[in-house]
Parts: structure tokens; sequence; C-alpha cells
């Protein structure tokens, strides 16, 4: 044994505790930051192209190329819900068990283009 060492348990004890980076009083250590949504810019009312029932084609994404009908509009987060496209599944629970769903999701308003009725081609919306 060397004359200046001290055992492991000795060492151990006085040593300083950590908190650890789980620890509540840490609050969020280790996680990103939430990012915030950008703001989007309003569309004046008359400016605004896309209304209910108007058909649409999808311009990027995993269904680029598929057209359909619009089914609703939200004019504050500038996105529009289509017609069987853009697909969400989840389960919940039901009487029966556990079940899955599906739902359409918002598609951003620059992610859809009006078609014309005379060519069924899409054209450039905002």
């Amino acid at each position: 044994a060397l004359a200046g060492t001290m055992r492991l348990t000795r060492l151990l004890a006085m040593a300083e505790k950590l908190t650890p980076p789980w620890a509540p009083e840490l609050g969020r250590a280790g996680k990103a930051p939430r990012r915030k949504k950008p703001a989007l810019a309003p569309i004046p009312e008359e400016d605004w192209q896309v209304f209910r029932g108007d058909t649409v084609q999808i311009l990027s994404g995993r269904e680029a190329g598929k057209q359909s009908q619009v089914i609703q509009v939200d004019k504050e987060q500038q996105s529009v819900l289509l017609d069987r496209l853009n697909m969400g599944y989840y389960y919940a629970d039901t009487l029966a068990g556990r079940a899955m769903f599906a739902r359409e999701k918002p598609l951003a308003l620059k992610q859809v283009g009006l078609v014309d009725p005379t060519d069924r081609l899409p054209t450039e919306v905002a």
C-alpha cells in the first residue's frame, strides 16, 4: 500500500454530491428550447384566393400531384384541409378496445395550387 493513498469509499464520501441533469430543480436542463412558429403576414380578405369547395392540387410533399376539394380553410394559420388527402392516423380507446382512426391534417397554403377548370392544371396561389 502506498503511504499517500486513501480508501475509495472514504474518497467517495468526501466527494461533492453532484445534482443529476434530470433533477426537477434544474427545469428543462438538457432539452432544446421550444421553437416558436414564425408569424405569418396576414393576407387581406380581398386577396384571399382559396375557398371551401375549390379543387386544388398538392404541389409538394408526399402526396404531390394529387387533386382534391377543399373542405375547410383556416385563414389565421393560412392552411387548408383537403378531402381524404394528407391523412394523419392515430389510436384511441373505444368500447371495443383500441382502434385506429384517420383524419385530414392541414396543408400550408403555399403547398397547394388552385386547379384551372378548363385544363385541370394547377396555378400558383398567393
